[in-house]
């Protein structure tokens, strides 16, 4: 057991996250969420300490902050027995009365449903939107005219080009984050979007030294030679990509969209493109919208029985 984590003994065997893609993409692949990906973790982890355990037939993925413990996801395979070894591991940690502490997210309508069959409380956490990679790419018909319209008027105006990222390009998607986020805590401000966006430098950060070692595949748009967007993303089912990034210059009109629908083009052999949550925030969620989802997976947390 990593030395940081608690009650070593519990396990059979624990080793970190960062050790273990391998083990971890055979035991937990395909993601059904966002979220719960390799990329989607890591990210995280100048928050979070994480470790790939395993006990029994059943494998988990434990996250440890401060003194406290939670699962990101449910136990693979997810069983009543399980489930118990899980909660049974939190409550050494957290101890037995630590409400709204001690809890498994990610967990899927199906699974939300057998945990409540086995007496388990569940509420939803998140939803995810999930996008027709051709629709988003082809920008056809009525419904993206407004999208088809602002990617026109950005390519009439300026020269655009989009490539891959290279680790050269760092500093300058730095700067575009500080900018973006600039604007965006300007409009969040007090609000838990706010926080969000705090935490969120770091984990931009993380994925810029350190992403491609953990699958991610990153691309940038140059405005006129300038670096003014970054998005990166990795797969999450056979047929469906995931976004785990995407900032771009929002005074630059055209550009988000330009981003979004040229990255769906660059992906032939996916049929969908996960583009994450709304982060809590009506604004976002009124833009994801926008770009007409086929589906909007709702996700879950267990929590210990009172």
């Amino acid at each position: 057991m990593p030395p940081s984590f608690p009650h070593p003994d519990y396990f059979r065997e624990a080793v970190p996250l960062a050790w273990s893609r391998e083990a971890f993409e055979k035991a937990f692949f395909p993601h059904a969420s966002l979220a719960g990906s390799y990329p989607g973790l890591m990210q995280w982890q100048d928050h979070f300490r994480y470790a790939l355990a395993s006990r029994d037939a059943a494998s988990f993925l434990l996250a440890a902050y401060d003194r406290y413990a939670y699962l990101p996801l449910p136990p693979r395979p997810l069983t009543r027995e399980s489930l118990e070894v899980a909660f049974g591991w939190l409550d050494l940690v957290n101890g037995p009365d630590a409400e709204g502490i001690s809890r498994i997210e990610g967990l899927t309508k199906k699974q939300a449903d057998d945990c409540s069959s086995w007496g388990w409380p569940v509420r939803r956490v998140l939803t995810e939107y999930v996008y027709d990679r051709e629709k988003v790419a082809g920008l056809h018909g009525d419904p993206y005219r407004a999208k088809r319209a602002d990617v026109n008027h950005l390519l009439k105006n300026q020269a655009v080009s989009f490539r891959p990222y290279r680790a050269g390009d760092a500093d300058a998607c730095r700067k575009v984050f500080a900018r973006w986020s600039a604007d965006r805590s300007a409009r969040l401000e007090g609000s838990t979007g706010s926080l969000l966006l705090n935490h969120a430098e770091k984990a931009h950060d993380r994925v810029l030294a350190e992403g491609v070692s953990w699958g991610l595949s990153g691309a940038v748009v140059e405005v006129e030679g300038d670096v003014l967007g970054y998005t990166f993303g990795a797969r999450l089912a056979p047929d469906t990509f995931g976004i785990q990034l995407e900032v771009a210059d929002l005074t630059v009109k055209g550009l988000s969209a330009y981003i979004f629908s040229r990255l769906c083009a660059s992906l032939e052999g996916y049929a969908y493109v996960n583009g994450g949550d709304a982060e809590e925030l009506p604004g976002l969620a009124e833009a994801k919208e926008h770009w007409h989802p086929v589906s909007k997976p709702d996700f879950y947390a267990v929590d210990r029985r009172p």
